[in-house]
């Protein structure tokens, strides 16, 4: 059962940056605001090519 449920919460959270991106930039200011204080941003690892 473990692994199972790792790989379905490495799914979920997968999905749920996706969502979150997509989301992110249709968001006003205040909401981006609102989210960063809610989910401080990691510091952004270089883009893998």
């Amino acid at each position: 059962f473990e692994h199972i449920n790792r790989k379905l919460d490495i799914l979920m959270k997968h999905v749920g940056c996706e969502m979150t991106e997509k989301k992110y930039m249709d968001m006003s200011d205040e909401e981006k605001d609102d989210y960063d204080e809610k989910h401080p941003k990691k510091e952004k690892e270089e883009p893998e090519e």
